[in-house]
């Protein structure tokens, strides 16, 4: 862990490292074996049928040894992506982005209940099975030093931190084993662009509570002392319209892209579900700031980063569900 008290001008900590229509898919009865772990909320197998067409404010949970996970749906639309005020230039230029299909997100950041619930036995040769499962360049990819309770901060409500974005994939994957989805749906992080689009949940404000310190307080823990803060219990401070809470502050979060300052240069205004894949090595986007930093790197449109193996007390992430034909692979090769 790369401990520091300091932050750089923009109130950085410092670090070591540069309406839709689903599918008509019935949700199965689980077989024996692991997934005689899971069970459904009432709206999860209505959620997937000819019956019902999930829209915004629409959620459903699984069960999985005892411990809730909770899905908000986060319909398509279009919005505008970057800074709002703001000069950064990994912010800009503002554009364009369409998401053309609705996914889930979770209501929170993964809980330690709920890392502990998916990763709790799992061993150090199940885990790297998993790395290889998602792409066989992860092959040498080692777990957190306790599998099944990386945290610093422990509590089970509090957000799971201390992880890496590979951890977060290993997470993903074994969560399908589990059937965390449904059939015809996949578990993986949510891309750069549909994390800011479900953060921002229609609202063009600097947080989705509003603009300024004020408005991030209803919806964020942040600026807290290194020596003495920490993260907090989720879903404390005011969801955003979509349901989702915590997406500002508390925890960063992990998101699928490779990180790069000049994405938004690159990409076309009006772009269709962007997407930036990188190599295993690759730096990956991070968003929504954590207890630690200041009300500018908490922003909606803030870009931050980390290397896939980046491990620290203020790095987390939420599941996002996608239909299988939308599932990306993460991992860039040849």
């Amino acid at each position: 862990m790369n401990q520091s008290s300091g932050a750089d001008p923009a109130g950085q900590p410092k670090r070591h490292r540069d309406t839709d229509k689903i599918t008509a898919t019935r949700v199965e009865k689980p077989s024996a074996g692991l997934r005689d772990r899971v069970s459904f909320g009432p709206l999860a197998a209505s959620t997937v049928s000819e019956a019902h067409n999930p829209s915004s404010g629409d959620t459903w949970s699984v069960t999985i040894d005892g411990t809730d996970f909770t899905f908000c749906f986060i319909p398509p639309g279009k919005f505008l992506m970057g800074s709002r005020g703001a000069k950064f230039h990994r912010e800009e230029p503002v554009h364009g982005v369409t998401i053309s299909e609705g996914f889930w997100l979770g209501q929170t950041p993964v809980t330690q209940a709920q890392w502990r619930a998916v990763m709790g036995d799992l061993t150090k040769a199940e885990y790297q099975r998993l790395a290889v499962s998602i792409n066989p360049a992860l092959e040498r990819s080692d777990p957190p030093q306790n599998i099944g309770s990386p945290s610093h901060f422990e509590d089970d409500n509090r957000p799971v931190e201390h992880v890496s974005w590979v951890d977060a994939l290993v997470f993903c994957a074994r969560a399908e084993e589990l059937e965390l989805a449904p059939a015809g749906w996949r578990v993986t992080l949510p891309t750069e662009a549909q994390w800011e689009y479900a953060c921002r949940a229609g609202t063009e404000t600097e947080y989705h509570s509003g603009d300024g310190e004020a408005a991030l307080a209803k919806a964020g823990w942040y600026g807290e002392d290194w020596d003495e803060g920490g993260t907090h219990s989720v879903g404390e401070k005011n969801a955003n319209r979509w349901g989702l809470h915590d997406m500002h502050g508390n925890v960063w979060e992990w998101c699928l892209d490779r990180s790069d300052d000049d994405t938004y240069a690159r990409r076309d205004d009006g772009a269709v579900d962007p997407f930036v894949p990188g190599t295993t090595d690759a730096q990956r986007v991070q968003r929504g700031g954590s207890w630690i930093d200041g009300p500018v790197n908490c922003r909606a449109s803030y870009r931050f980063w980390g290397l896939p193996v980046d491990r620290n007390w203020f790095d987390g992430f939420r599941v996002c569900l996608v239909r299988s034909s939308a599932w990306r692979q993460p991992v860039k090769t040849g």
